[in-house]
């Protein structure tokens, strides 16, 4: 079984899901920019859950917005909740619909920086798959190499590679889609700067908005009187071991 999307070439973009996802929306003759998409994704929409290793907008959570607002229904999907991943994947195809695959890193072999650094998370593109040769079309638009340099990779790929780097995966829906004028995007960039303002807290375990960022910054603050707490102790019982030896 195999199917690959005909006319599709990816363009390099600023950010790797807001870049996935403008080259979904021009694929689909949608004239949003990166900028219109983070604001119809409602991407403002910062959480923090009490880890100091993760303040950040979640894409299952603010994604949907563009049904919303633009009424591009989006379909998000944890891979572990889904059997048959490969033919899953050329099902969606076949309906001329590219798939935004959300990975590891680790996982990845067609570039070295992946490789050669610790696991992230990533979202790249699926536009075609050949089961039978284990092959996966992907494009990653948004790669990052040492110097900060852009780049981009287009084309076939080892098809388990993709399949064990996966844990989520998206399509889109744009039969029903609504162009929205510039005016349109301003008065959700308003409502979207409101929402951030007032903040929100779920169960003093997450918030969100500006309330994410002043709990992270007093986590944070608090973390570095403690360590700078445990730097003086830790001194302190260096001195005495060596004052002992004397």
């Amino acid at each position: 079984m195999k199917h690959i999307i005909q006319g599709f070439n990816a363009v390099i973009g600023q950010t790797c899901i807001l870049t996935a996802l403008y080259n979904i929306t021009l694929f689909n003759e949608c004239k949003y920019t990166e900028t219109d998409l983070f604001f119809l994704c409602n991407d403002l929409n910062v959480e923090y859950q009490l880890d100091l290793n993760f303040i950040s907008n979640r894409p299952q959570v603010n994604m949907p917005n563009l049904e919303k607002e633009a009424k591009i229904k989006v379909n998000i999907f944890d891979s572990n909740q889904e059997d048959g991943f490969p033919l899953k994947m050329y099902n969606i195809l076949t309906g001329n619909n590219l798939i935004m695959l959300f990975v590891n890193t680790s996982c990845l072999t067609y570039n070295n920086v992946y490789q050669e650094n610790l696991n992230r998370y990533h979202a790249i593109l699926l536009y075609g798959i050949d089961i039978e040769n284990d092959l996966a079309y992907i494009a990653d638009s948004h790669m990052r190499g040492y110097t900060g340099e852009m780049s981009k990779f287009q084309g076939a790929v080892p098809l388990k590679d993709i399949s064990a780097a996966t844990y989520r995966f998206a399509w889109f829906d744009f039969q029903n889609k609504k162009e929205l004028e510039k005016e349109d995007i301003l008065k959700v960039a308003r409502a979207n700067f409101n929402e951030f303002l007032i903040g929100k807290e779920l169960d003093e375990k997450t918030f969100y908005g500006i309330s994410a960022l002043k709990r992270y910054i007093d986590d944070f603050q608090t973390l570095s009187f403690l360590n700078d707490k445990l730097s003086r102790y830790m001194s302190q019982l260096k001195l005495l071991y060596k004052n002992m030896q004397l």
